[in-house]
């Protein structure tokens, strides 16, 4: 499963602790959260799942490889 790169900045903030406000007016904001819960990611509460977590090693991962490449 590949993300976004919007979708890896917002799960990868969750995982540290970071929470979704439900007044948020960013654009797109919205649209990437509930991509994250539909994938099975995120639970209600911003809370990252353990497949969120295996996909959020994974794309960590393959990032350090493409910052290694350069």
């Amino acid at each position: 499963m590949s993300l976004s790169p919007n979708q890896f900045f917002m799960l990868r903030h969750f995982a540290i602790g970071w929470k979704f406000k439900l007044d948020n007016k960013v654009n797109g904001s919205w649209t990437t959260y509930w991509s994250l819960r539909r994938r099975g990611l995120v639970e209600a509460g911003s809370v990252v799942t353990q497949l969120g977590r295996k996909v959020l090693a994974k794309e960590m991962r393959l990032q350090a490889k493409r910052e290694a490449g350069k």
